[in-house]
């Protein structure tokens, strides 16, 4: 017997709900948590693992007394490792290949519109 893809959907749905419930991922939780806005230190290989909770980015840290695994929203983190290659664009900006011997990471570099800077004064 074949899943449809509403059964597909659904079964996707269920588990980005049971994993909100752990993580207090509702939208109106997140700000609560300190992690959320603080730059947390990952591995390349952990940002590659995030998972996405009602459209926030969650890292699974540990499993909780219940076995139950559980989660922390994420916005930004701190990445160290070494640039193996350097990529300037157009537009002013630069991207940069991070490598920290756990996975390659395209990091970017806005560039700075002149237009917009604060003059210096002396």
């Amino acid at each position: 017997e074949k899943d449809t893809t509403e059964d597909y959907y659904k079964d996707d749905t269920s588990k980005e709900q049971e994993l909100a419930s752990l993580t207090g991922a509702e939208s109106y939780l997140v700000g609560l948590c300190p992690h959320y806005w603080a730059h947390v230190p990952l591995c390349v290989a952990d940002v590659h693992r995030l998972k996405s909770v009602n459209g926030i980015d969650c890292l699974k840290i540990s499993a909780s007394s219940e076995n139950q695994p559980k989660y922390i929203p994420v916005s930004k983190c701190l990445l160290t490792g070494i640039i193996v290659a350097v990529h300037p664009k157009l537009n002013n900006s630069t991207l940069y290949l991070l490598d920290d011997g756990t996975g390659l990471m395209d990091c970017l570099e806005w560039g700075k519109d002149e237009e917009y800077q604060v003059p210096m004064s002396l």
